[in-house]
């Protein structure tokens, strides 16, 4: 099979996969949508190299939640230069305009949880992500680096937080 062909494949059965994990990363839809494009790009351009020393499910995880993090991480280091160069106009007397508001989030059930997502340390979304696409400890494991147990544990309490943010944001599960 070319690659063109393989690439439609991947993408048939992993699209939905990889645009929830952006989800978990990324609250805005437009720069989501731009996000998941850059991770397909990044899908494409690695696949050639794939050599199958892991499972494709992994091998596609990495890449998106990669991908989200550099995204993430571009993000603060611009809002730092913007709130430096502001802080240095607003110093020199030239008004700065306020921030556009953040445009507002449905509340249902799946926006809230995505939320709630949003609020847990960088892993525990990791493992939110992967426990949401079924993964099993074994794939949590190889994804992190880490003993299939040590995943386990490190679920069970990304869970225990997940589950407090929840009700500490809402009426809690019903």
């Amino acid at each position: 099979m070319d690659q063109e062909n393989q690439f439609r494949a991947l993408l048939q059965e992993n699209r939905d996969r990889i645009y929830r994990i952006c989800c978990g990363y990324v609250r805005d839809e437009n720069t989501r949508q731009d996000v998941f494009q850059t991770v397909l790009l990044h899908l494409w351009e690695s696949l050639a190299t794939f050599r199958g020393g892991s499972q494709v499910s992994t091998w596609i995880f990495r890449i998106t939640v990669n991908t989200c993090l550099g995204y993430l991480r571009t993000q603060r280091r611009e809002q730092r230069m913007r709130t430096e160069v502001e802080g240095q106009m607003q110093h020199a007397g030239v008004p700065v305009a306020p921030a556009p508001a953040e445009t507002c989030q449905t509340r249902d059930d799946i926006g809230r949880l995505y939320d709630c997502i949003h609020q847990l340390p960088p892993v525990d979304r990791m493992l939110i992500a992967l426990h949401l696409e079924e993964a099993g400890a074994e794939e949590m494991a190889e994804v992190l680096g880490i003993t299939p147990g040590n995943a386990r544990v490190r679920l069970h309490r990304a869970k225990t937080a997940l589950l407090e943010i929840w009700e500490r944001t809402g009426d809690g599960l019903e």
